[in-house]
């Protein structure tokens, strides 16, 4: 249940229209899709392994594993932005009003 949270709460926040996650969205998708992906597979490989070394002995539960699959959403929400963050394209040049 609390995982469901954790996701719902940060695809929300993905989605909300805001001016710093607007100009966020512009600056990232500016480098290519499959970087992006390498990079969250990079950082949440990462982040999971340090998590998890620190707290599976001292913890009997699913915590750490839980704490780790929240990380990698946050950086996967912040390095693929949804799409009220990505730049809007300009009217079509051909259109006739």
């Amino acid at each position: 249940m609390l995982l469901f949270l954790a996701l719902a709460l940060v695809m929300a926040l993905r989605e909300m229209p805001h001016d710093s996650l607007a100009t966020w969205g512009a600056f990232v998708t500016r480098f290519p899709l499959a970087l992006r992906l390498a990079l969250v597979t990079a950082l949440s490989y990462a982040g999971a392994s340090v998590i998890i070394r620190q707290l599976w002995s001292s913890d009997n539960s699913f915590r750490p594993i839980y704490a780790s699959v929240v990380v990698a959403l946050v950086c996967a929400a912040l390095l693929l932005p949804g799409r009220s963050a990505r730049p809007r394209p300009g009217p079509a040049s051909g259109a006739s009003g």
